[in-house]
């Protein structure tokens, strides 16, 4: 079973909450950076979330906050990712094309991660960066189907503007070595539609707890 989206929301942001409030205790700031649907009119936000196109993903994905560091005026971007579920597997899924874009960007992200199942709970974190290893990701699946408008396309057929061959190219070149599988499910409509990278158990599982990383931030100088 899966928890509602409001409740997701709410969840996500008493997270973003928490993370903020750790990182003033070590001097930093943690500033918003606001998302597209936060700052731009209903118009251009009701276009920009049917734009498939490399720069409509660009903006779409871009970083949730900037973690800033008083002392040293030294930032980085952060995404804080969220996850609840009352029961099943313990995987760790995340937009493909956004950690793309931040290896690409060679600027680095700070991923704070909080996984629940059940009564598993697990909080980690990892950056990612330029080096940021295919190692890191088992698969990449790219959801065929996905709501455009008031209608439901299909990547395969080249209906829009990411087609299939689209996100393989830029992955092949992103994250050489890994699989990428087109892939259908029981509700394909459900979400963003975007590609998600399977990640590798070992590594989120050898990763501190993001609560490190951020005080490690705090105290680079």
């Amino acid at each position: 079973m899966i928890t509602t989206r409001s409740t997701l929301s709410r969840q996500h942001d008493e997270f973003v909450a928490e993370i903020g409030e750790f990182a003033s205790q070590y001097g930093c700031s943690f500033e918003g950076n606001p998302a597209y649907h936060d700052r731009l009119p209903v118009d251009q936000v009701d276009r920009l979330k049917i734009d498939y196109s490399a720069a409509g993903l660009a903006e779409r994905l871009r970083c949730d906050k900037r973690l800033i560091n008083n002392k040293t005026g030294l930032h980085v971007c952060v995404e804080a990712k969220t996850s609840h579920r009352t029961d099943g597997p313990v995987t760790y899924l995340f937009e493909a094309y956004q950690i793309g874009l931040h290896k690409a960007l060679r600027d680095g992200c700070l991923y704070a991660v909080r996984k629940v199942v059940g009564d598993f709970v697990r909080d980690c974190g990892f950056y990612v960066t330029n080096d940021f290893g295919s190692d890191h990701i088992t698969e990449i699946r790219i959801p065929d189907l996905i709501q455009r408008g008031g209608s439901v396309v299909s990547r395969r057929a080249g209906e829009c503007q990411d087609g299939e061959s689209f996100y393989r190219d830029t992955f092949s070149e992103w994250f050489p070595g890994v699989e990428v599988t087109l892939t259908n499910t029981a509700n394909p409509c459900r979400g963003s539609g975007d590609p998600y990278a399977v990640m590798d158990d070992d590594f989120m599982h050898s990763n501190k707890d993001w609560r490190s990383l951020v005080h490690e931030f705090a105290y680079s100088f």
